[in-house]
């Protein structure tokens, strides 16, 4: 389990019902990012680890929806998150270093943040 503190500027719902977030380093800069994952608590069998999941969940949903739209003008938000740290195995191969996540995509690795336990809005 890892902690990160960063700036969440884009958080995407996936096919699979996990929320995808993007986390920064700076509140302005969207080129590099590290992936993290909260998955849809109606798919964990753990009650204690659903719990935690559900919580997050529940956090992001009180965020600016612009964050949900990618939207260019939304403020980031200062977040402190915690979660397994998780090595994205499906995104390793080729020179590419976003994992052949898409052309133009902000992730400069393949390990990722999976489930995310925690987080925290640092800007309250």
């Amino acid at each position: 389990m890892i902690s990160v503190e960063g700036f969440l500027y884009r958080a995407r719902c996936q096919k699979d019902g996990d929320y995808h977030l993007e986390i920064g380093v700076r509140s302005t800069s969207r080129t590099q990012c590290l992936i993290v994952e909260a998955p849809d608590p109606d798919e964990i069998e753990d009650e204690a680890l659903k719990a935690r999941v559900a919580k997050v969940r529940e956090t992001l949903d009180t965020l600016d929806p612009g964050l949900f739209s990618g939207a260019a003008d939304t403020t980031s938000v200062p977040v402190k998150i915690t979660g397994q740290f998780f090595l994205d195995a499906y995104h390793i191969g080729g020179t590419d270093p976003s994992g052949h996540r898409g052309t133009g995509h902000c992730a400069a690795n393949v390990w990722e943040i999976h489930p995310l336990t925690a987080i925290e809005n640092r800007s309250r």
